[in-house]
């Protein structure tokens, strides 16, 4: 996914699903011919302003309630990404169906050189938000091979600041992505958990412009399906992070249990104790078959050959300067 803004204060949410595949299961709904021309697809629509009644109150049809500080909402649902954040910003280009995440509607397949594009508005315009139309001043990405999530941003004098990632984003499985922006830092949580975090050191360029997600001219698409793609122009604090998780779909039901003190050390800085945060110590062998594996799992913290450290290890049973994976747990 490239996004393509600049911003102060903002927040991203996705679920996205990767996967190797050639051609979409909804491919042929690709060789349709649209006879309306999309650019004027909503100049012609009926805007109502407010709540419509029918047979006087007995049916109200009113609006979707509206989150704070939402700026655009696409579910890929309908024929086209349709904006269901009230501000028309609506994603130009047909988009091709895929399976959802949660089993309802769809979602949008960005494969091959597939992308939405969304021109510049009003609403995109802000103290705290705006998008840029030239250099990408926000880049929102996936590495290549290894599919961790990298966010770089552009400041003053042209510095190129950002992060990865600590866990690989899974092939073929649905993972919800949160990433966050405000003057002083970076934040990424994977499936409701904190991944990982910078400080910034300048200050993010503000210009106006558009925005595109999949494949553009400097960047290809990502190959995957994205579903709930929301952006809001305000920093969500972590318990807004945490409503955007389904423990029905990752199995991580406590977001706040655990989360990576170090992806490698030694034995001396696993038994440190400053590596992990008030209240979380070194995760217990019980800590680990209590749910602590399975989010290392499931975030792509550990691997088919990733050994990790307890608090419970024998000092006979690893070699010295050996590194593992340190996760801190929740007392």
């Amino acid at each position: 996914m490239i996004g393509t803004l600049s911003m102060f204060l903002f927040s991203l949410f996705a679920n996205v699903k990767l996967g190797k595949c050639e051609k979409s299961l909804f491919h042929y709904l690709s060789e349709m011919s649209f006879y309306e021309p999309f650019d004027n697809l909503f100049e012609r629509c009926l805007r109502i302003p407010s709540t419509v009644c029918v047979g006087g109150t007995s049916t109200v049809i009113t609006s979707d309630s509206v989150h704070k500080g939402l700026i655009a909402k696409w579910t890929f649902d309908d024929m086209y990404a349709l904006d269901h954040s009230s501000n028309n910003n609506h994603m130009h280009k047909f988009v091709k169906p895929a399976p959802s995440f949660n089993g309802h509607g769809y979602s949008g397949a960005f494969l091959g050189d597939i992308s939405g594009f969304v021109p510049a508005g009003d609403s995109l315009k802000s103290e705290q938000f705006t998008i840029d139309e030239g250099e990408e001043n926000i880049a929102i990405l996936l590495h290549p091979h290894v599919s961790k999530v990298s966010v770089r941003v552009i400041g003053e004098d042209k510095s190129n600041e950002g992060l990865s990632s600590i866990g690989y984003i899974p092939l073929r499985r649905w993972t919800n992505i949160a990433i966050t922006l405000s003057s002083k830092n970076i934040k990424i949580y994977i499936n409701g958990v904190y991944d990982n975090s910078v400080n910034l050191k300048s200050k993010v360029i503000e210009k106006g412009g558009n925005v595109t997600i999949g494949k553009n001219d400097h960047y290809s698409s990502f190959n995957g399906y994205l579903d709930e793609l929301y952006f809001y122009n305000r920093h969500l604090n972590k318990s807004e992070i945490k409503s955007f998780s389904m423990p029905s779909i990752t199995g991580i039901s406590d977001t706040n249990f655990v989360y990576v003190g170090n992806y490698s050390c030694d034995y001396d800085t696993a038994k440190d104790k400053d590596l992990c945060k008030k209240n979380f110590q070194l995760c217990s062998s019980f800590d680990l078959y209590n749910g602590a594996i399975h989010y290392a799992r499931v975030n792509g913290i550990i691997a088919e050959k990733s050994s990790l450290w307890t608090s419970d290890i024998s000092q006979n049973s690893y070699e010295a300067g050996e590194k593992r994976i340190a996760l801190c747990c929740r007392e």
